[in-house]
């Protein structure tokens, strides 16, 4: 199933409003401003609505963006979407097996954002984001420590109808999702030869919706299984879906009406490369 960019950016809008003054915060940390012609590698960028919110923030004197998605139709999307010459779109995933010549060791500072809760291997994701980078590149990389997804579809691989579909996910566990996240960054960052800058786990960070619907058809929109399930059983498919998104949603009275809250606790972490 490939994901609708226009529909992603209408209902994924959360991060747009606090990810901007995150790298405006961090950039006191990275040497990046005493460079010129800096190179720019945006990891997971879907359709590029994230990279042109923060793109005012990097340094206007870089010599190339490029942003890397695994979604085809993402990339089509960015790539077709007016914006400055200097700034180009490339599929690639970040846990390839092994990084493109062209792309390795050439870029000044990498930045990502909501991507690598999405990796079922992030030591290698990590590993490729190194490579990208050159001798003492930096990089400011955000991420969930959960990844709601993932937990809806290791709910639903215990379901007989649907284990099937969502064999892979049926150990899958939020690696990050532990009082000692950052610990376990920096191991895995140490792998790889990037020194951590400065970090945070910012875990007081909620979506927040009048309407849990709201948050029913952004995951429904990214959920790459629907696609595969027959039709006739993609709307008990669907009712499940919601069920178990359903059982990670806070809901509160408040004295303005119902809120439903989705928690999403976030690893910021700013490093450099020491290889």
């Amino acid at each position: 199933m490939s994901i609708s960019p226009i529909k992603y950016i209408s209902l994924m809008k959360y991060h747009l409003e606090y990810v901007p003054d995150i790298l405006k915060q961090y950039s006191k940390v990275f040497t990046w401003k005493q460079k010129e012609n800096i190179r720019i590698v945006d990891i997971g960028s879907g359709p590029g609505n994230l990279l042109a919110k923060v793109e005012p923030h990097f340094p206007q004197q870089y010599k190339e963006i490029i942003a890397l998605d695994k979604e085809v139709d993402m990339v089509n999307y960015f790539n077709a979407v007016p914006k400055d010459p200097r700034i180009s779109a490339r599929q690639l995933d970040i846990e390839i097996s092994e990084m493109p010549d062209d792309l390795k060791h050439r870029f000044d500072f990498a930045f990502s954002c909501l991507c690598f809760q999405y990796t079922k291997d992030v030591s290698k994701a990590f590993r490729n984001s190194s490579q990208l980078l050159n001798k003492h590149g930096e990089s400011l990389f955000i991420w969930c420590k959960r990844c709601h997804m993932y937990d809806i579809y290791n709910s639903l691989s215990k379901v007989e109808k649907w284990s099937t579909y969502t064999n892979d996910f049926k150990n899958w566990n939020n690696y990050f999702d532990t009082d000692n996240a950052l610990s376990i960054v920096e191991k895995e960052f140490d792998k790889v030869g990037l020194e951590i800058l400065k970090s945070e786990d910012l875990n007081d960070i909620y979506f927040e919706e009048e309407n849990a619907e709201c948050f029913f058809d952004l995951l429904n929109t990214i959920d790459a299984i629907s696609g595969r399930i027959p039709k006739y059983d993609l709307q008990k498919y669907k009712e499940d879906f919601n069920k178990a998104l359903f059982s990670q949603i806070i809901v509160e009275n408040t004295k303005s009406g119902v809120k439903h809250k989705l928690h999403f606790p976030t690893l910021v972490v700013a490093s450099r490369k020491n290889l």
